[in-house]
Formats: C-alpha cells, sequence, structure tokens
C-alpha cells in the first residue's frame, strides 16, 4: 500500500506469484512524486499467515515546481500579475520550460511568468534515457466572483470584490451550522487570549493542508465550495459591514457571527440553501484537528502563502496593505478602477482581476466641428472619456451606423435636414 503524506488517497497494488519472491517490483500506473515522503506497507500472505513490514521512503526529486511570490519586478503593474516558478530537478544532464510564454527567461530554474491567461507550465528533466516532469498551473480568472464577466457597476457607498472563500463566510457558515457550539467549545477560548486568532485563516485554507481536512470533515470541503451559495452571500448588502466589523478582530465573543445569521436567515432562498448543506456533527468531530493545523501553518508556514490586493485607477497604481490576508477586498473608489488579487502557495498559483466601473452613466453630447458642402465632421463631447465608452451614430439617411468616437459622413443631398442620433454606451448603461 502506497500512502503519501501529503494528504492522498492511499493506493494498493496486489502481485500473486508461486515460487520465490522477486528482489524487485515495478508498479505500473503508479506516479511517485520526486521530492516528497511515502508510507510503503509490504505484506507477504501465504497458507501459514501474514507478515507486514511498513517502512518510509524518500523520493528524491525527478523534477518538481513550486510557486513563490516574486521578489523583484519591474514596477507594481507587472508585479501584481507575476508569479515566480521555482524549478527542482536531481541529477540532471539537461531541463526545459514549456510552454515558454510569458516566462522571462528559460535558461534558470527559477523563472518569473507574467501570465494574460491561465495556463501551464511543465517543467522536464533528463537524464540519459529517463526522462522526469512535473506539471504546475496559473489560473488567470478575470471574473473573481464579483459581477456580471468581469465588470461590477458602481451603484453604492462601497464595492466588495473578491470570492466568498474567506474566513468571514466560512465563519459564518460554520456558527450558522453549529450556534452556541462552535462559539462556546471551539473558537472561544482561542480569541479570548488573541482577538486576531482568525486574521491568517482566509490564507490558510489556500493550502493543501486544509483542503485534506476539509474533505475527510464531512465532505466539508465539497459543501462548502460547491454546494454553498457563497456567491449569493458575499452579495446581501449588509455583507460588507459584517466583513468589517468581524474582521476588525476586537471583539473577542466575535459577536459579528450573530449578526451574520440573524440577517441571512431573513433570505429564505440563502437560509435554505444553508440548512440543506452539510451536517455540523460530522465537522465537529474534526475541529481538534483543524485547529492544530492552523496553528501549525500560522507559526510555521504562514510565509509559503501570500495573498494581495493591487488597485490601478488610470495610471496610478497602490497597493492596499490593510487587505494582505484576506480573500475579500472593500473599497470606496472615486474612478473606474481595476482591482487584482493574487495568490501564490507552493501548490497553485491565482490572478483574479475586476474592473469596477465608477462613472457609469454618460453625458452624450456632440458637435459638428467642420463642414465642406455635404461632408460633415462631428465632433463627440460625450463624458467620461475614460475609454470604456462604446459609441454608435445614426446619421438619419438611411446609412450604416458609424462606432467611431469622431465621425466625418457624407450626407446624400446638401443643404437637407437629417436627424443625427449618437448612442453611448458602456458595460453598465446605455445612453442616446
Amino acid at each position: 500500500m502506497l500512502s503519501s503524506q501529503l494528504g492522498n488517497p492511499s493506493e494498493e497494488y496486489s502481485f500473486d506469484t508461486i515460487g520465490i519472491v522477486p528482489d524487485t517490483f515495478d508498479f505500473p500506473g503508479f506516479y511517485f512524486k520526486g521530492g516528497r515522503k511515502y508510507i510503503v506497507s509490504f505484506t507477504y500472505l501465504n497458507d501459514c499467515g501474514t507478515v507486514t513490514k511498513e517502512q518510509e521512503v524518500e523520493i528524491p526529486t525527478g523534477a518538481l515546481i513550486t510557486f513563490e511570490r516574486p521578489t523583484v519586478y519591474a514596477n507594481p503593474v507587472h508585479g501584481a500579475r507575476t508569479v515566480q516558478l521555482h524549478g527542482y530537478v536531481n541529477s540532471a544532464d539537461s531541463f526545459s520550460w514549456s510552454p515558454q510564454a510569458w516566462l522571462n527567461r528559460t535558461d534558470t530554474l527559477v523563472v518569473i511568468s507574467t501570465p494574460g491567461d491561465s495556463i501551464s507550465y511543465v517543467l522536464t528533466a533528463y537524464q540519459g534515457s529517463c526522462v522526469a516532469y512535473d506539471t504546475a498551473f496559473i489560473k488567470y480568472n478575470r471574473v473573481a466572483n464579483a459581477g456580471l464577466e468581469d465588470t461590477v457597476c458602481y451603484t453604492s457607498t462601497k464595492v466588495l470584490l473578491g470570492n466568498g472563500y474567506d474566513l468571514s463566510v466560512f465563519l459564518g457558515y460554520l456558527y450558522y451550522k453549529g450556534g452556541s457550539d462552535f462559539r462556546d467549545n471551539w473558537f472561544l477560548a482561542k480569541t479570548t487570549s488573541d482577538h486576531e486568532y482568525f486574521k491568517y485563516l482566509s490564507m490558510f485554507m489556500q493550502t493543501n493542508t486544509f483542503k485534506s481536512w476539509a474533505m475527510g470533515a464531512g465532505n466539508l470541503y465539497l459543501h462548502f465550495t460547491e454546494e454553498l451559495n457563497r456567491e449569493g452571500t458575499i452579495k446581501e448588502p449588509w455583507f460588507a459591514n459584517y466583513f468589517e466589523t468581524l474582521t476588525e478582530f476586537t471583539d473577542p465573543d466575535m459577536y459579528a457571527l450573530d449578526t451574520f445569521v440573524t440577517l441571512l436567515s431573513r433570505n429564505t432562498n440563502l437560509a435554505n440553501n444553508y440548512n440543506s448543506i452539510g451536517n455540523y456533527t460530522n465537522f465537529s468531530s474534526g475541529f481538534t484537528d483543524f485547529f492544530n493545523y492552523y496553528e501549525d501553518f500560522v507559526a510555521n508556514q504562514l510565509s509559503t502563502v501570500s495573498m494581495s490586493w493591487i488597485k490601478i485607477t488610470g495610471a496610478d497604481t497602490s497597493f492596499n496593505g490593510s487587505l494582505q490576508e484576506s480573500a475579500i477586498a472593500i473599497d470606496e473608489p472615486t474612478r473606474t478602477t481595476t482591482y487584482i488579487q493574487q495568490v501564490i502557495t507552493p501548490e497553485y498559483a491565482e490572478i483574479d482581476e475586476t474592473i469596477v466601473y465608477v462613472d457609469t452613466i454618460p453625458t452624450v453630447a456632440f458637435a459638428i466641428q467642420l463642414q465642406f458642402d455635404s461632408t460633415v465632421v462631428f465632433e463627440n463631447y460625450t463624458e467620461p472619456t475614460d475609454g470604456s465608452n462604446r459609441y454608435s451614430w445614426n446619421f438619419g439617411d438611411g446609412s450604416a451606423t458609424s462606432n467611431q468616437v469622431h465621425p466625418y459622413h457624407t450626407f446624400p443631398a446638401f443643404d437637407t435636414l437629417f436627424r443625427v442620433c449618437l448612442t453611448a454606451s458602456n458595460d453598465c448603461v446605455s445612453k442616446g
């Protein structure tokens, strides 16, 4: 039996033979990843009984890729979308990266990718006729669960961005299901002595340790990541205030969770979803391990995971230092802004990009700039002029419409009245 210590399910290989047991075995279909430890259990069975020998085996690195936060990059805009890939090979004559798209170089084992889309990289190591490889995937998401496609129309005093894979939703869900048991028996002793105990929970939730635990704790991982309406939860009008209150971490009793339960219960659809998803007793049976894993992460592994938010408004780029441990951001932009969230763990990297349109209602205006006989040049004075507007000109003479910003048009007759209509639209509204 082969069991990875990284939480992967064990696999079994059976071998039947008559006569002398061979000194070596091949395991067809098994892939031992380099740089990992495995527990190998060998069981010998015959008519006289059974003998089992168990031993830890360390597989040397053939080829391995880990993700890291770049330590050097050209500028903040560039850095918001960059991921450092650290390759490892063992006893190799040569290696190669494939594909080479968006890599800064390919002749070294430490490279930087600035992807424009999701991409998988393969590091291949060669030694004689032997080949080893590892694959790493960077997810580039232009939606970020923030709105329709990659667009959020700014219609209130605050905008909330990100995804529901956040401590605020996770703790809210557990408290909704467990109530006083979750508060009194599990987190109260932790938060009484440390108000910021859960500060790094969103980062821990990005690790394989958390995912492995959650898959075994009453299938919590499936319930929380796929079945729970997390996106609908963070879009509730009250959620932003709940998030801010909870993540201030000034209240050891975390009474913001009571607000979460009360207000969520008023939404029948959400309440029905929460009520039907998961069994709290099955979750709580694994809470001792959960808290031990989390505390070990904060003490020893926190530096291996990074979460960052960068906002780009026109040519101005800023780094939001107050939200570097959160999967959710709240802001009050004054102009149309692009927000980029970056999550990097040793096992995977994800970049989420969202545009928030603030100047959502264009003021449409135009005038004649120049006229020569029946040819007219129009000047477009529509505001705002941030580049997000699209235009449609109807010249009222039956000709095709024009999408130019400042078009010129030759009318079929001179000294004749035509009704010209300009329609300006963006991702939020259309106005003529």
